[in-house]
Parts: structure tokens; sequence; C-alpha cells
């Protein structure tokens, strides 16, 4: 769909193209899903964990947080809230960096944090799509002493390892986390306090921040962490002031913006809504290598949001009928993994697809055959014997009449 949305700015009108799928349409459909709804959460939760000595209060999805409890005390008795997670984020969608666009992502924050991270069904799905234009990036150098330190680091798992820092176009937020996680080995005997001040408390700053990192990313919060992770804020801002104020004449760089902000409400926004995997940046940053696979691949490079949205609605529609052939391949999995190892001849029909008969891939076997076959599996002695005695008692337990009022006798 697209609407044009009328906006002022600097006092003037401008009209804005946005390109969207229907959010409540895209939900209703999550809802519908059966393999969906038996994870959805529609009750806010209040969890404890024992710590040793006492039971704790813990928070890790959303419905485990104050939002959600806040909501649903304001719901007419018997509603249930449904809850979005809406992320927008500029993504280059070509090389050269002149054509960008801002997807905004959705999740059903319902689903467990497993599947609304996800790839696939119930994760995230583009609901909308802002293009937008720039000039190039601008961009400053800067020489360190420290580049060679990271090609001599050793390799840690689950971790990038870029040869030099200076150089990096950080288009990826995990490159500057491990970065600073690997900056305080690579530094600590190169700047000190004795020969470069400044330097060493920017370290402080660093080590500081991971520290703060490390509580912002746990997924499961108790009062405990969060009252150690405020502390630990408090000593960072200490120390970033610090740097800041005995900077402020020899740097012309900006302190006040929004990212180093958010630290300060960082752990009221988790009492809020929950452990921070619910609801940061990458889990819908993986999203953005499909987008420009699509872009690239699949578009004329003119008017492209509504040719990316509905390549991704696509996919979807594959990613669906993906699903539920699995779910059929399992169901036939469970159907007889408790049965020998050699399938049978039974054709199973599949209900409203008359012309399709799902069948055993080998030839029939005897039970003499079987009964060979399993000669050490005193399971399978007897075979035939059994078999009878088993049917004849169970069928008219069930209400099944026996062939023609007879026993059976294979």
């Amino acid at each position: 769909m697209k609407e044009v949305i009328l906006m002022m700015y600097e006092d003037k009108s401008w009209d804005f193209e946005v390109h969207y799928w229907d959010l409540w349409e895209w939900a209703a459909d999550l809802l519908r899903d059966p393999c969906l709804f038996l994870h959805l959460t529609f009750d806010a939760q209040h969890l404890s964990k024992f710590d040793g000595e006492n039971f704790v209060w813990f928070i890790d999805e959303p419905y485990t947080a104050d939002a959600f409890w806040d909501l649903q005390l304001q719901l007419p008795e018997g509603a249930k809230p449904l809850t979005f997670i809406l992320y927008a984020d500029k993504t280059k969608l070509s090389t050269s960096g002149t054509a960008k666009a801002y997807p905004i992502v959705a999740r059903l924050a319902n689903l467990p944090t497993d599947i609304c991270n996800g790839e696939g069904i119930g994760g995230g799905y583009v609901v909308s799509w802002l293009p937008v234009k720039y000039l190039n990036d601008l961009g400053r150098d800067v020489v360190s002493h420290i580049d060679k330190r990271f090609k001599e680091f050793p390799c840690w798992h689950n971790q990038k390892h870029p040869n030099q820092v200076m150089d990096i176009v950080f288009t990826d937020s995990s490159i500057p986390e491990n970065i600073l996680k690997m900056i305080l080995y690579a530094a600590h005997d190169v700047v000190t306090e004795e020969d470069c001040m400044l330097g060493y408390l920017l370290l402080q700053c660093i080590c500081l921040y991971i520290e703060v990192d490390m509580y912002a990313s746990l997924e499961v919060h108790t009062s405990d962490t969060i009252c150690e992770g405020r502390n630990v804020v408090q000593m960072f801002s200490g120390f970033l002031k610090q740097y800041i104020d005995k900077t402020v004449d020899i740097e012309d760089k900006g302190w006040n913006f929004l990212k180093l902000h958010m630290d300060v409400h960082l752990f009221d926004d988790i009492e809020v809504k929950g452990a921070t995997w619910n609801y940061n940046m990458k889990p819908n940053k993986k999203m953005h290598g499909p987008l420009k696979d699509s872009y690239l691949l699949w578009t004329n490079f003119q008017n492209v949001a509504e040719q990316i949205l509905h390549i991704n609605h696509w996919q979807l529609i594959t990613e669906d009928i993906h699903c539920h052939l699995l779910d059929f391949n399992e169901y036939l999995h469970l159907q007889t993994q408790d049965q020998f190892d050699a399938a049978d001849d039974a054709v199973i029909p599949l209900a409203g697809f008359f012309h399709v008969k799902v069948g055993s891939k080998q030839p029939p076997l005897t039970f003499e055959l079987v009964e060979n076959i399993y000669h050490s599996d005193n399971a399978f002695s007897n075979l035939c014997i059994r078999l009878n005695d088993f049917l004849n008692d169970f069928l008219p337990a069930i209400n099944i009449p026996l062939p023609q009022g007879k026993w059976i006798r294979l």
C-alpha cells in the first residue's frame, strides 16, 4: 500500500510517499498460525528464581516487565495486549553509498525472544519502506600506533578480528563492540598513565563502558543485576565527564548525542521493557543483507520501495510454505518412529489433495522376512501371532468391528 503524507519542515510543506503493509493483517496472520499460537503469551507474568538464599524477581521477556503489566491493567476485563516492536535504521543498498533507505521492521513481542528475534515465520517483517538519498559520507583520518597490535591479537570465538581499527567503515554494529573488547589488551602497555594521562583516562572510560555493555547484554535480569548495572553506569558517567572536561579545549567532538544519553536510562528501560536482546538492533541488522540482495538482483533501481516490499512478501510466503512442509515431514516421522525401520506399504491420504498419495519407497515385506531381519530383537519375535492378538483385542475396544465379524488371522 502507498500513502502520501504532508509534513512541515523549515516552514515549508513537503509531500512524502510512504509504502507499507498493513500491520494488523500481518499480526492476524501470525495469530492464525497454529504453530505460532502455542508460543504466544497474552498475560503479564511475574517470575522468581532461587539465588541460593532467597527467591528473587527476574525479568527476561517483555511480558515479564513493567510496561506489559501497566498496559494490561488499563485494558477492559478479558482484553489482552498485543505488543509490537518497531525498528528503523538506514541501510546502504548500493556499494556506492548513494542509494539508501529506512526499512521499518516489526516484531511481535508476545512471542518468545528466540522466535521474535529469529529468522522466518514469527521473526522480523518489513512493514514499511522510506527511501532517502544522501551526499557522500564524510570521514576523517586518525593515525594510531596500536593498529599493529590488532594483527597480533589471538582469535576469539564468534568475534570479528580487524587487522586495524582506524580506517574501518562502521556498517556493522558488532565491529566497534568487538574492537572495544580488544583495545584494552592492545593498548594497556602503550597508553600508560605516565606517558599519556588523557589516553589512560580514555582507557578507563572504555573499560567501564565494556562493563556497562556486559550488564546490558544479560538475557535475564534480577533486582541485583539491575542495581549493579546502575552503579557501573554512574561510574562510567563520572569518568567520561572528567575526560570531556579535560579535552574540551583540544577536541572538536560533540558529546551530546542520543546513544550516549541512552545509558542513563538503560536499566530503567530494562525494568519497563525486559532484557535488551528483546529490542536491540542486532536482530534487525541481519535483515539488511537480504534487502541489499533484493535491491541488486530483483529491482530495476527505480521506484524500489514498492518492489522490495513485494519481494519481501514473496519471501515470507515461500518461508511459510517451507515451514508447513517441514511440519508435515516431522508429522510423518513421528507417526513411524516407534515402528520398525523398514517402512510398511500403507498409503496416507492427504485431505483436499485426492490426486496425491504418500507411500513407502521400499517394497512390501512379509512377516517372516521382518522377523528374520530383526531376529535378535525380542520385540519382533512371533510378530504375526502377537499382532493378531493385539488387533483382535484393540479393534473391538475402540468400537471398530472385526472384518466380517471374524477374528483376524494374518
